[in-house]
C-alpha cells in the first residue's frame, strides 16, 4: 500500500513537474515572441513610417503562408506521436527524419511558387527584393523542430535557442536600420535569425535525443502526410482569415493602410502570445490523459478550463477595448494614430481566438475529432474570405479588423455548440 501511494507521488511529481516545467519554457519563449516585438516593432514603426512598414508586413504575410505549407501541420500530429513514443527512440527517430525531409522539400516547392509570382504579378515584382531576403524564414522555420521538444516535453532548449536568435536579430536591427531606405534589410535580419535558430536546435535535437540517422522511409514520410493533413487544412484555413488581411489589403489598397492595419493586429497577436503557453504546455500532457479516459471525462476537463481560460482572456480583451488610444501612442507613436480603431475592433480577437485554440486544438484534436475541427475552420475560412472583400471595399483596413473579429466569433460558436452537443451526448 505504501509502495503504492509512493509511487502515485512520484507518477504525479514527474507528470505536473514536466507541465510546469514547459509551461514556464513556453512562456518564456512566448514572452521572448512579445517583448523583442515590443522593443524592435516601435523602433521600425517610427523610423520606417506606415508605407515601408506596411511593406515589410505585407513580404512578411507572404512568407507565412508558406511557412504554413512547410509547417504541415507537424507542429500538432507530430507532437501528439512523439508524446505517445517517448521511450522509443527508434520510432522518435522515424518520424523525426520523416517531418524534416518532407518540410525541406516543401521549401524547395515555396521557393519556385516564390519566384513565379515574382515574375508574373506586379505587385510581387516591385517588392521583389524584400521577398528574397524575407524567403530565409521559411527555411530556418523547417529546421526548427519545435515539435520534437514539445512531443518530448524539453520545451526549455528550444526557448533558448529562440532567446537567442531573437536577441541577435533585435540587436543588428538597432544598428543596420537608421532609415527609410534600410526597410530592405528588416527581412534580411529576420531571416539571418530564423536561420540561427533552426540550424542551433536542429544541432541540440540530435545530441539532446540522442536520435539515430536515418533515411526517411517512404511509409513514415506517407503515415506523417496522412496524419498532419487535417491539421494542414484546418490552420491553412485559420491562417486565410487571420493572415489574408494583409494580403488582400495589400493587394486591393495601399501599402500605408497595410502598415495602419498590420500594426495593430501586431499589438493583438502579441497579446495573444501571452494566452498561448498554457494550451501549449497542456497538449502533450491532454494528448495522452484524453487517450486513455473516456470521452465524457475528457468534455469535462476541457469545460473545467475553459471556463478559467474565458474569464482570463474576456479581462484583456476589455483592457485593450478601454485603452486602445494609449497603448497605440506608446507603442506604435504619433504616426500610427489611424490604428486606434483597429486595436478595438480587434481587442474581442483575444478571447476568442484563445478559446478557440483551447477548444478546436487541445480539445477536438486530442479527442479524435481532427476532420470535425477541419470542417468547422473551413467553414470560418470561406466566410472569412466572403466577408474581408466587400468589407475591405467599404472600410479599408477597418474592414479588414472586422472581417477578422467576425471570423474568430464564428469559429467560437461552431467549436462551443460542438462540444455542448458532446457534453449531452455524454450526460
Amino acid at each position: 500500500m505504501e509502495k503504492t501511494s509512493f509511487s502515485k507521488i512520484k507518477y504525479y511529481r514527474s507528470n505536473y513537474g514536466r507541465i510546469i516545467e514547459n509551461f514556464f519554457s513556453l512562456s518564456v519563449l512566448n514572452a521572448v515572441s512579445f517583448i523583442f516585438p515590443l522593443i524592435t516593432v516601435p523602433y521600425l514603426a517610427r523610423v520606417l513610417g506606415a508605407e515601408k512598414f506596411g511593406i515589410v508586413s505585407f513580404a512578411t504575410v507572404v512568407i507565412q503562408y508558406f511557412m504554413i505549407f512547410t509547417s504541415f501541420g507537424f507542429g500538432f500530429s507530430a507532437t501528439q506521436q512523439i508524446s505517445i513514443n517517448q521511450q522509443n527512440k527508434k520510432k522518435v527517430s522515424d518520424i523525426f527524419a520523416a517531418v524534416i525531409f518532407v518540410k525541406l522539400f516543401i521549401s524547395v516547392l515555396c521557393a519556385v511558387v516564390l519566384l513565379l509570382l515574382i515574375v508574373f504579378f506586379a505587385k510581387f515584382h516591385n517588392n521583389s527584393m524584400v521577398l528574397i531576403y524575407a524567403f530565409g524564414m521559411v527555411i530556418g522555420d523547417a529546421l526548427v523542430p519545435v515539435w520534437l521538444f514539445q512531443g518530448m516535453e524539453k520545451m526549455k532548449f528550444i526557448t533558448i535557442v529562440n532567446l537567442v536568435s531573437k536577441l541577435i536579430f533585435t540587436l543588428l536591427i538597432f544598428v543596420f536600420i537608421r532609415s527609410e531606405a534600410d526597410f530592405l534589410y528588416v527581412t534580411l535580419l529576420n531571416s539571418f535569425g530564423y536561420l540561427v535558430a533552426g540550424l542551433l536546435s536542429f544541432i541540440i535535437a540530435y545530441r539532446l535525443f540522442k536520435l539515430e540517422m536515418v533515411f526517411p522511409k517512404i511509409t513514415e514520410i506517407k503515415k506523417q502526410l496522412i496524419e498532419s493533413w487535417p491539421i494542414f487544412v484546418s490552420t491553412f484555413s485559420i491562417n486565410i482569415y487571420r493572415n489574408m488581411n494583409v494580403l488582400i489589403l495589400g493587394l486591393f489598397t495601399n501599402m500605408t493602410l497595410v502598415g495602419y492595419y498590420s500594426s495593430a493586429e501586431k499589438v493583438i497577436k502579441g497579446m495573444q502570445s501571452f494566452a498561448s503557453p498554457l494550451s501549449d504546455a497542456l497538449f502533450p500532457y491532454i494528448s495522452k490523459r484524453f487517450a486513455k479516459n473516456t470521452e465524457g471525462s475528457n468534455i469535462k476537463v476541457l469545460f473545467r478550463l475553459g471556463s478559467y481560460y474565458f474569464v482570463g482572456l474576456a479581462a484583456l480583451s476589455v483592457l485593450f477595448l478601454i485603452f486602445a488610444k494609449p497603448i497605440a501612442t506608446v507603442f506604435l507613436g504619433q504616426k500610427f494614430i489611424a490604428s486606434i480603431p483597429d486595436i478595438q475592433i480587434m481587442s474581442f480577437v483575444i478571447m476568442f481566438g484563445g478559446m478557440n485554440y483551447l477548444l478546436g486544438i487541445v480539445g477536438l484534436v486530442n479527442m479524435g475529432f481532427k476532420k470535425k475541427f477541419m470542417v468547422f475552420v473551413a467553414i470560418t475560412g470561406v466566410i472569412s474570405i466572403i466577408n474581408l472583400f466587400w468589407l475591405v471595399y467599404y472600410f479599408a483596413d477597418k474592414g479588414a479588423s472586422a472581417s477578422m473579429l467576425i471570423s474568430e466569433f464564428v469559429l467560437f460558436v461552431l467549436l462551443s455548440a460542438f462540444i455542448l452537443k458532446l457534453k449531452k451526448v455524454n450526460g
